[in-house]
């Protein structure tokens, strides 16, 4: 089968797998983003390689509790390699905002600029992560001196 563009993409269920995993991170749900990646998928994840969800799980256990994030994931294109295996590509745009204390509210701030590519793989009803990597496209130095 020749590799087919996806112009639908909001009927699409891997869309979901792709929001779900960030819809997730955000409010800490490390288990249910972390169980999105396939028993043997990859996640490179900060420069290291990252096998399978409990490896996920474990990175996202270490983030540290006084940052809290938002993902916004946009442009998202999808390339249908057959009727079980699709590309996701899209950007995402990270915030994070650290609290040292209680009583005083974090800034938000941008962290990152990606452009991600998903490869994802259905298994049953579900639609599982089996390959996931990004690139910096606007490092936060660059962002920030723009204004």
């Amino acid at each position: 089968m020749k590799e087919q563009p996806v112009t639908n993409y909001a009927e699409h269920p891997a869309v979901g797998q792709v929001i779900a995993s960030f819809a997730a991170l955000d409010p800490r749900d490390h288990a249910f983003s972390a169980g999105l990646i396939a028993p043997q998928g990859t996640w490179l994840r900060q420069g290291k390689i990252l096998k399978g969800s409990a490896e996920a799980r474990a990175a996202l256990d270490d983030r540290p509790v006084n940052r809290a994030t938002c993902h916004l994931v946009t442009n998202v294109r999808l390339e249908l390699k057959d009727d079980d295996h699709v590309a996701g590509t899209y950007y995402l745009t990270a915030f994070q905002a650290i609290t040292d204390s209680a009583s005083t509210p974090p800034e938000p701030r941008l962290a990152a600029i990606l452009e991600c590519r998903d490869q994802l793989e259905r298994a049953g009803d579900m639609w599982h992560i089996t390959d996931k990597r990004s690139r910096r496209m606007m490092p936060p130095a660059i962002a920030s001196a723009a204004r």
